[in-house]
């Protein structure tokens, strides 16, 4: 029977992912977890794949995708959250970030967090987050992680507390933030809208 850490490996390396991201998902700490129903990254980035990974290490039900995520929408999740509304969650490119927003309005779910990343050759080169303020304070974490930042993304974004409030959200930005008006990739979180 192979232990935590061979599981990870073994998982990482399936994925394709390098055993410098599998070295730091030994960091994510297990008794952290995702409060989210569900996590969507897009399988096409290396980021995305360590982010994913880390989700699951953290007991997240993850679903890759490949830029398309009216496939995922119209699949199941929409029905999904219909009969149970809950938080998803997840990296993808910016277009994909856009539908699931739009899409979430068809279920009364709307936005509560937006990330912006600016990547170069792996590393984090910029970002801009629109956050609640207990989790704004965090976000410099991402850049003292270099080529892992994804991995400190999505213990970050575990930090997300659905019973605390949503507004107002807080604008933050890294020192580069100049170019990052066309991300790389978003990451995103979309809840139901309180209706009680």
């Amino acid at each position: 029977m192979a232990n935590r850490r061979e599981f990870l490996q073994l998982s990482a390396a399936t994925l394709g992912i390098m055993a410098a991201p599998v070295k730091a998902l030994a960091g994510v700490d297990p008794s952290q977890v995702m409060p989210f129903q569900r996590v969507i990254y897009d399988e096409r980035y290396e980021e995305c794949l360590a982010f994913a990974s880390a989700a699951r290490a953290m007991g997240a039900r993850t679903r890759g995708i490949r830029e398309d995520v009216t496939e995922l929408w119209y699949g199941d999740l929409r029905g999904e959250l219909a009969r149970n509304p809950g938080l998803i969650a997840g990296l993808t490119s910016a277009s994909s970030a856009f539908l699931m927003e739009l899409l979430g309005h068809d279920v009364f779910h709307h936005q509560v967090f937006k990330g912006e990343h600016k990547v170069n050759a792996g590393r984090l080169e910029a970002y801009r987050f629109e956050v609640p303020g207990y989790i704004a304070e965090h976000t410099s974490r991402l850049q003292t992680a270099d080529r892992h930042w994804s991995i400190a993304l999505a213990q970050l974004m575990s930090n997300y507390d659905h019973k605390l409030p949503s507004y107002p959200r807080t604008q933050v930005k890294s020192h580069q933030q100049s170019g990052i008006s066309q991300p790389d990739l978003v990451s995103w979180v979309i809840a139901p809208l309180n209706r009680g």
